[in-house]
């Protein structure tokens, strides 16, 4: 089979994680193809070659997205010791740093994280850690490249 070139630029996989209490139902995780993502940005200079985190977005069980939800915990460093690697590893900000008011890759990474968090993982109710860590574990059991690679598809 021929080999196909792989544009993908965000892959969205709705994750039915049970939510109890007030009225979250699901997790939708999305993944970035960052080959894909960068065409038409100006991305770092080594970018990974695996799909990487975008983003793990709960939803209300009436199907919306919960986003912004208060008491908003300000994400700081220390909500992310222990995890900074896996996180720079599966879940980048692929932008390139400099070029996007950043002093290194680490600043532009932690802006993405904070973003992510505020947005999302704030309606999470997990703490960000565990926010962070539950979906990099479910990116992790996710073999996406081998699945397309079964497909004949590939990203040459």
């Amino acid at each position: 089979m021929g080999v196909v070139k792989l544009q993908l630029a965000l892959l969205f996989l709705f994750v039915f994680i049970p939510v109890y209490g007030e009225e979250l139902g699901f997790f939708e995780l999305s993944l970035t193809w960052p080959n894909g993502f960068c065409v038409p940005r100006q991305c770092r200079d080594h970018i990974p070659q695996d799909f990487t985190l975008h983003g793990f977005w709960p939803y209300w069980q009436n199907g919306t997205q919960a986003t912004y939800c208060p008491p908003i915990h300000e994400l700081k460093r220390k909500d992310v010791e222990g995890i900074r690697g896996s996180l720079s590893t599966h879940w980048p900000n692929l932008l390139d740093s400099e070029a996007n008011g950043y002093k290194n890759e680490f600043q532009a990474d932690f802006a993405f994280w904070k973003q992510q968090w505020t947005k999302h993982g704030t309606c999470s109710k997990l703490d960000p850690k565990t926010y962070f860590s539950i979906a990099m574990n479910l990116k992790n059991k996710i073999n996406m490249l081998g699945a397309l690679r079964s497909f004949g598809i590939s990203n040459c």
